[in-house]
């Protein structure tokens, strides 16, 4: 989303004057312009100064021409819900005609014409259980990925379930139900040789400034049912957590993001103290105080040996961030990447050595549409090459309006790692441009020189949030499951899944 803010400040509100050190009434302006016109120089500077203060100022190309006066109204209006009071308001024409001098009249999308590729075959699954109706988030059993489970997260129902895929019907179980699951965890949280899930709740569909967000540990039993117990209620919007023992103490540690939206939201580092009668005492840190978390990965970024904190950050900071760990229980941030534009609309990110020299590189997505219900032209797949320094080398292989979910393996099974998308949009916003503008999933072919080549797999059904590369029918290749994420949340009886006919 366009903040045009600094977030999270807690000033007293103050009288707010409009800055007329730009306006020059009645004389001619410096730059010819007619009396009583905005002189340029000095309000272009008042716009970049307002609107470029906490960010990195917004491109004019961001938005069409007819949405900035939207933009630029939200942007004051936030600014003043901050309770900051230290910047001027520029003139409000000044700033709308600051961005719609260089913004297109309409976005245009190229489009994909190719014929789509033959490789991949659609098999639709039809399992037996409750309808789903927006997977937000799927869990593989790492340890059988060819016959495990999968455990799933629907959005929209709340419910968790469990797809058991040695039943020859694919019975889907329902394990528990919250209210808005975004992210589901399967660890041995409590070492008990038995595996749990953790489950980071939302607890509201639609953005906003409330704390009905909710963090819930599923303790798994002998008979492979559940306990739910609640770890935290009453965060913002909670949306993902991943488990390291950062103290180095035997036990499991947990690293909780929370989007929040506006003025609430942050990354915690909650050290888990022990368990008194089967429920951790968990003590919570600030790890970093501002929203808008997308995703927590767990990895080892630097080679040290030693387990980082990665964490991709959306609203107008758009940036993955590593939290390097230094062995004595404290961490050192750098930043991964940083896109330029505070309407990016990082959506995700996945680790894969994809040059093949031994440390890991990151695929990153810009393509969430829910701030703006705008499709752009600029949402694309980034290709980010571990050099062993800080910020890494990026480059776009991919422009893909709505992406929001990459994977990454070897597809075409020639040893090096390929990746796959899929795009997320609502119907209404695919029924507003032409029949086959947007490619809804593809995969992208990596060749000896590092480049990739796009393959289109399918067109226009762009209703997926996440996908995962894996051998579904046991053949020896990575097939791709694509689960459904229906914006009109009706509900769904099958799975689709795009068989690779490689071998």
């Amino acid at each position: 989303m366009l903040l045009l803010l600094l977030l999270g400040c807690t000033r007293e509100p103050q009288e707010i004057r409009p800055d007329l050190s730009g306006m020059i009434r009645n004389i001619p302006s410096a730059d010819g312009s007619p009396a009583g016109a905005i002189a340029r120089p000095k309000t272009d500077t008042a716009v970049k100064k307002f609107c470029g203060d906490c960010h990195a100022l917004p491109r004019a190309t961001s938005f069409p021409k007819s949405r900035w006066d939207h933009e630029v109204r939200q942007g004051i209006r936030l600014y003043r819900e901050s309770r900051r009071d230290d910047l001027v308001i520029p003139d409000f024409d000044a700033a709308v005609a600051f961005f719609t001098r260089g913004a297109p009249d309409e976005y245009e999308f190229a489009g994909s014409r190719e014929p789509l590729d033959g490789r991949f075959r659609a098999v639709a699954v039809p399992f037996d259980g409750e309808p789903v109706h927006a997977i937000s988030n799927l869990h593989l059993d790492p340890s059988k990925p060819a016959a495990g489970d999968l455990i799933l997260a629907d959005l929209w129902s709340g419910r968790i379930s469990r797809l058991d895929r040695s039943d020859a019907e694919h019975r889907l179980t329902t394990l528990t139900t919250v209210s808005n699951p975004a992210h589901v965890e399967r660890i041995d949280f409590d070492l008990d040789g038995i595996d749990d899930l953790l489950v980071a709740d939302l607890g509201s569909l639609n953005p906003q400034d409330t704390r009905e967000g909710s963090l819930w540990w599923l303790k798994g039993k002998p008979d492979g049912s559940y306990d739910r117990i609640t770890l935290r209620m009453g965060l913002s919007r909670t949306s993902d957590v991943a488990a390291i023992d950062f103290d180095k103490d035997g036990d499991l540690d947990l690293v909780v993001g929370d989007f929040g939206l506006h003025f609430e939201g942050a990354v915690y580092l909650v050290e888990n103290l022990g368990f008194v009668d089967g429920v951790p005492d968990l003590k919570w840190e600030v790890l970093d105080d501002r929203p808008g978390l997308v995703e927590v990965e767990i990895v080892d970024l630097d080679g040290d040996s030693r387990l980082d904190i990665v964490t991709l950050i959306s609203q107008q900071y758009e940036t993955i961030e590593a939290h390097l760990n230094q062995g004595d229980g404290t961490f050192r941030r750098q930043t991964v990447y940083q896109l330029g534009d505070p309407a990016s609309g990082s959506s995700g990110m996945e680790f894969s050595d994809l040059d093949g020299d031994g440390d890991l590189d990151v695929v990153l997505t810009n393509g969430d549409t829910f701030d703006d219900d705008l499709p752009k032209p600029f949402h694309r797949i980034h290709v980010l090459i571990n050099n062993g320094t800080f910020p890494f080398a990026g480059k776009v292989v991919a422009e893909m309006p709505g992406v929001y979910c990459a994977c990454v393996g070897d597809i075409d099974s020639d040893g090096d790692q390929d990746i796959a998308a899929v795009s997320l949009l609502t119907v209404e916003q695919i029924a507003q441009h032409d029949s086959g503008t947007f490619d809804s999933v593809i995969w992208l072919e990596q060749s000896s020189d590092g480049d990739f080549r796009r393959h289109t797999i399918e067109r226009d059904r762009c209703d997926s949030a996440t996908c995962r590369l894996f051998d579904w029918d046991g053949d020896g290749d990575l097939d791709l499951l694509t689960p459904r994420y229906n914006t009109t949340m009706d509900g769904i009886t099958d799975f689709e899944v795009f068989e690779n006919t490689t071998l």
